[in-house]
């Protein structure tokens, strides 16, 4: 079907964005976005694709100075990834006498089963291998044998991969133009032919999400990378006799010479600033993050594992004066950039569902994706955390949720967290995320496993867009600080009105904004109260936008990542097509937050099309956990004594200090703690 969503009039803002050439790959620092919108109109707005699309874990273990025939530890290392992959299973060794491949795979070959068992192989020791690969998949849409990885293209390259490239398509059909042919009608074949054509210039051709690697026979080389925003989690470990790069740090603790240790250090720093995945070290000593947005390129005889980045946001707009007409030129640009990332990522054969949380964001994508679909409306449904208790009403969301699915009829799902099961189900979601969480992330933990339940394999998610159109209360000081004086009078007034910000919140912003007029106040910051201010003064709406985005948000996607794969339901995120993401930050701030609202341009663009109490929504929930109540209340002395019974949390514990009179939203981080080494160093598996 065509969805007649093309806009009447081509947004100038659009034309005008700046994008250097080597950044982005679409985009070109003289046509703009021009060809790009021009070409999208074009394109049909197509659900279905025939395409052997998986989503996964893999493990890869480089033995360094001598072959090894440890492939009993491979296996056992890729099988705990069983949960990002029940559907299939595939081996490749690297040996002297050339790759050794094994399989377990449910399908079939000219109507006879496919079914080669890795278990008869597993302890045979015959196989000494340089380099093994192990996989992990659950198919999307079709369990094709011509999917199954690790895969090879041209008898040269082989790749395990995780993700979803969502343009293949349109890559294949330009590959194809140059010679390239295919086997199959995958996204990983497509990978391989574009770093053959373009070497690792093809990440800035890619949108999608992903983490892999990508071995090259002739040249016996490895190239590894990561998805702009580290939506896809990759992790590795690096000692003098092994590299080993893993989808989740559970597998490569399965590793029976891998050191590793709680790294005392980090702990310290999240115990007292939360987790922040955007550090390259971990928990763990020796294990570390791939960091977003880049690549390694290195030989098996010289790894050299240094990061390279191949993207940034390639222009960051600064303050200028609202204009009415320039407004409506964003929102056309904003609603046409959004329903294109939804068109992209509804491309699946398989029954489509959305986390809803009633707010502006998750409902924008329900509208998209309602509006893409059209007539094939039952293969969509809802899943979303509710509070139905009247003590919990400050968390609940229904209202809001159920006047969006009856406004456009589409099936919803609900799902309130059991209260009796909550510490068993703690323990399997500090199992899940690998590393000390923020929070107990349960609305997501039900939410997933809801969708799990239901048959639901892909949801679309409106995470990311807060980090990009100031969301959150919090960012309003950094754009008051950078008013002229006389508009920041008018905006405070605006948002103390909306019970946005206090007096004393306004006081901090006036003084910000004087402070920044002062010659020489650099040289007088020690006088600022608070950290975050002193770190952070002087920022810029956008740029502290930015900042947030490679930590807060980089965080936030690690939750989502292993939260939905725990149940093995891949999460896409149209909020963080990367088109979209350049353009809201060539959006200047004064179009994010107006006449005292924040997100502005996202109001303003979807207040024709969703129900106005959703667009204009003045409190902000996202996803909220009734912790006060379940840790509070209810499981307090469980809570309690999982610290009390700690003897690792003992060392972090100050002296004279009563850990368990902390806020909650302190003591979570000490019970998490707590948690995360029971179960990872003494054994404390789900």
């Amino acid at each position: 079907m065509q969805w007649n969503g093309a806009l009447p009039i081509l947004p100038k803002c659009i034309r005008k964005v700046a994008m250097p050439p080597l950044m982005s790959g679409l985009f070109t620092q003289r046509k703009g976005w021009l060809p790009i919108i021009k070409k999208l109109q074009k394109k049909p707005a197509e659900i279905k694709t025939t395409t052997d699309s998986a989503m996964c874990g893999f493990v890869v273990v480089i033995n360094k100075r001598k072959p090894s025939a440890d492939f009993d530890v491979l296996v056992k290392m890729t099988r705990t990834l069983i949960h990002r992959g029940p559907d299939d299973e595939g081996y490749l060794l690297l040996t002297a006498e050339g790759p050794v491949e094994f399989h377990n795979f449910p399908g079939k070959r000219d109507g006879q089963p496919v079914f080669s068992p890795v278990d008869d192989f597993i302890h045979a020791g015959n196989f000494l291998f340089r380099t093994g690969m192990g996989f992990r998949r659950l198919a999307i849409i079709d369990l094709k044998e011509t999917g199954h990885q690790p895969m090879s293209y041209r008898n040269r390259y082989r790749i395990v991969y995780n993700g979803e490239i969502y343009n293949y398509p349109e890559l294949k059909e330009e590959l194809a133009m140059k010679g390239y042919q295919f086997r199959s009608s995958s996204d990983t074949e497509v990978i391989m032919a574009a770093y053959d054509c373009w070497g690792p210039g093809c990440l800035n051709k890619f949108n999608g999400m992903w983490a892999f690697v990508l071995y090259d026979t002739k040249n016996k080389s490895f190239f590894v990378s990561r998805d702009r925003f580290g939506i896809k989690p990759l992790y590795y470990y690096d000692d003098d006799e092994h590299l080993i790069f893993a989808s989740e740090i559970k597998a490569i603790l399965q590793h029976p010479r891998v050191k590793t240790e709680p790294d005392e250090e980090m702990c310290r720093h999240y115990l007292l600033n939360g987790e922040d995945t955007a550090f390259r070290n971990t928990v763990f000593k020796n294990i570390y993050r791939f960091s977003p947005a880049s690549y390694m390129y290195f030989t098996e005889e010289q790894i050299n594992l240094a990061e390279k980045e191949f993207w940034t946001v390639p222009f960051i707009a600064p303050l200028q004066k609202f204009n009415e007409e320039k407004l409506k030129e964003y929102a056309d640009a904003y609603r046409f950039l959004l329903s294109d990332a939804v068109r992209l990522r509804l491309r699946s054969d398989v029954r489509v569902g959305a986390a809803l949380s009633g707010g502006l964001d998750s409902s924008s994508v329900v509208y998209f994706i309602q509006k893409h679909i059209g007539n094939e409306i039952t293969r969509f449904e809802t899943f979303s955390n509710i509070y139905p208790l009247e003590e919990l009403s400050c968390f609940d969301e229904s209202h809001f949720i159920r006047r969006l699915v009856s406004f456009y009829g589409v099936k919803a799902n609900y799902v309130t967290p059991e209260t009796n099961e909550l510490p068993e189900e703690y323990v399997k979601m500090i199992y899940a995320v690998d590393t000390p969480p923020n929070s107990s992330n349960f609305s997501g933990w039900y939410t997933y496993q809801l969708t799990h339940r239901q048959g639901v394999i892909v949801t679309l998610d409106g995470q990311g867009a807060d980090e990009q159109v100031a969301g959150y209360d919090s960012y309003l000081l950094y754009y008051l600080q950078h008013l002229p004086v006389q508009d920041f009078f008018k905006e405070a007034r605006q948002l103390h009105a909306m019970g946005r910000m206090d007096a004393s919140a306004g006081m901090k912003a006036l003084l910000l904004n004087l402070w920044l007029r002062l010659p020489g106040k650099n040289k007088i910051s020690f006088l600022l109260p608070g950290k975050g201010i002193k770190n952070n003064v002087g920022l810029s709406l956008n740029e502290i936008l930015w900042h947030d985005v490679r930590h807060n948000l980089n965080t936030l996607l690690h939750y989502g990542d292993a939260l939905s794969m725990a149940h093995s339901v891949e999460s896409r995120l149209p909020f963080l097509d990367y088109r979209l993401v350049e353009f809201l930050f060539s959006v200047p701030p004064v179009y994010k937050i107006h006449e005292g609202w924040t997100k502005y341009l996202c109001r303003h663009a979807m207040k024709e099309l969703l129900p106005p109490e959703i667009t204009w929504r003045k409190d902000k929930m996202g996803w909220p956990n009734a912790e006060e109540y379940w840790f509070g209340k209810l499981h307090r002395r469980w809570f309690d004594d999982q610290i009390l019974k700690s003897t690792f949390i003992k060392n972090f514990i100050p002296r004279n200090k009563e850990v368990i009179t902390l806020p909650l939203c302190r003591k979570i981080r000490y019970v998490n703690l707590a948690l995360w080494h029971e179960v990872f160093f003494n054994k404390r598996y789900p």
